[in-house]
């Protein structure tokens, strides 16, 4: 089958009819374009559209100027001289300068096969290239590596992953950089994922395929490809982030449908036990003087198994426990309506941070002395108020409080609490500090997504912090935390004066 075949010659005769005879007796199918010297390839060749150049010349300096003129276009074309029979000795070219043979002219019988051979090795080059750019190009891992694990060779992707040089890698054994977790074969292919050991010692999660590489039926090399799965791993714990997230959200939207019903349903009696608690002081109030004068004239009587002297002195303390006891339970029905409630908060109250302070610890007192023996207050007395809601900046710090007291790990270690007016800034500081196990940096910078808790497995729901940024928020503050493992955490809120 005739293989087709275009051709350059340049030629001071122009007679190619020899060399189409040649050719086509080795099977070529020839189309010749013909010239005298070097100016048709400078006009007609931006990209050389020949398949070889076959020169009919002794010249030595005319082969360099073609030779030169196609390596400049990187073509990778083979050029073939034609020597006369009167050449003794072939012109000395530097190899360097690209596929280069010659033949004599009374020896053409041969042309066929050394064209033939050039264009072959020709295409070889232009392969190579190709798949050497697409694997130095390849955002993939690929390395060779020889049966004993020594690593041949190492795309830059490689390099740039693992942060060793090239020459560093060609130096390694594979068994340095590669911890397999879990492996498959298949024939000679085998899947794995393993952790790569970069030089700075982190680890990059890698998804790897290998297949033995053949010479000869002998095994010589190992090919390797390998991904760096970080950013899919990163998605998938995403989704199902997210998916968890979704599942919080509808449990907490019927825990807001369950919220409004209760404290509708709380509502009621409370606001009973309100009506009545004064009206019943009152009646006490009433009756003291007259049960006084029949204590006086009988004696220290029996009620309701005390002594009257007991009860006339409880009475007044029960009488206004049961009133702050229900006021306390209307304001948590209040509090529970607006957990319910679509909208912010009111924001109207000028709001001395010190009282809100002082009210959040009498309210987790007992909580902090059970964490622990070292908790001191300082409170700025000369603080302005703040412009907001004392309910829900109360709840901030209860919840910072709180998680202060969770993250000691011994009694001995110090919660402290502070506020202070930050005059250039004119806002007004809380500081909590306390001396606990600290939090990492990988989940410091998340600790305020909804959602996010390192707590499920004691009832964690990852909203404490969330809604409390949320109410900081709403008030035009910020709430920052700093913090390091073993080094404690500090909250700082900051409120505009």
């Amino acid at each position: 089958m005739d293989k087709p075949v275009s051709l350059l010659v340049i030629s001071k005769t122009k007679e190619t009819g020899v060399f189409k005879k040649k050719l086509e007796a080795y099977g070529f199918k020839p189309d010749f374009e013909t010239t005298e010297d070097m100016s048709s390839i400078i006009e007609a060749s931006q990209v050389p559209r020949w398949n070889a150049v076959l020169i009919d010349s002794n010249d030595g300096s005319e082969i360099l100027e073609v030779l030169t003129f196609v390596r400049g276009k990187k073509s990778g074309i083979p050029v073939l001289c034609v020597l006369g029979s009167d050449c003794t000795k072939p012109p000395h070219i530097d190899p360097a300068l690209g596929p280069y043979d010659f033949i004599y002219s009374d020896r053409l019988e041969g042309l066929g096969a050394v064209l033939d051979k050039k264009l072959v090795n020709a295409e070889l080059r232009r392969d190579e290239r190709k798949y050497r750019t697409i694997i130095e190009t390849a955002r993939e891992l690929i390395v060779t590596y020889d049966l004993e694990g020594k690593i041949t060779y190492a795309n830059p992707s490689a390099t740039d992953i693992s942060g060793y040089t090239c020459e560093e890698l060609e130096d390694k054994n594979m068994s340095e950089i590669i911890v397999i977790r879990t492996i498959e074969r298949e024939s000679n292919r085998y899947y794995y994922a393993a952790d790569l050991v970069t030089k700075s010692g982190d680890t990059v999660p890698l998804e790897v395929f290998t297949m033995v590489l053949e010479d000869k039926a002998e095994l010589t090399q190992i090919f390797a490809i390998a991904r760096d799965t970080t950013r899919r791993r990163k998605a998938e714990a995403k989704a199902i982030r997210h998916q968890e997230e979704l599942f919080q959200a509808a449990k907490l939207a019927s825990l807001g449908t369950l919220v409004s019903g209760v404290a509708h349903e709380i509502s009621n009696p409370i606001t009973s036990v309100l009506l009545n608690s004064p009206v019943i002081k009152k009646v006490w109030e009433s009756v003291l003087p007259v049960l006084d004068r029949y204590s006086e004239s009988h004696g220290n009587f029996s009620v309701g198994g005390m002594s009257w002297s007991q009860v006339r002195l409880r009475m007044p303390t029960l009488l206004d426990d049961i009133l702050g006891g229900a006021k306390r339970v209307r304001s948590i029905v209040g509090e529970l309506k607006d957990f319910a409630r679509k909208g912010p908060p009111e924001m109207r109250e000028s709001v001395n941070v010190n009282v809100v302070v002082k009210s959040s610890i009498g309210i987790v007192s007992n909580l902090i002395g059970k964490s622990t023996v070292d908790f001191s207050v300082e409170l700025d007395e000369e603080v302005p108020l703040v412009t907001g809601n004392a309910q829900k900046i109360e709840q901030v710090v209860i919840n910072l409080l709180v998680n202060a007291c969770q993250a000691l790990t011994s009694i001995e270690q110090a919660i402290s609490l502070s506020t202070f007016y930050d005059e250039e800034d004119n806002e007004i500081v809380i500081e909590i500090q306390d001396q606990g196990k600290g939090i990492p940096k990988e989940t410091l910078s998340r600790i305020k997504d909804p959602f996010f808790t390192t707590k499920y497995d004691t009832g964690g729901t990852g909203l404490g912090l969330s809604i409390s940024d949320r109410i900081i928020h709403d008030h035009r503050g910020t709430l920052e935390f700093f913090s390091a493992p073993g080094k404690g955490t500090k909250a700082v809120v900051k409120l505009p004066a």
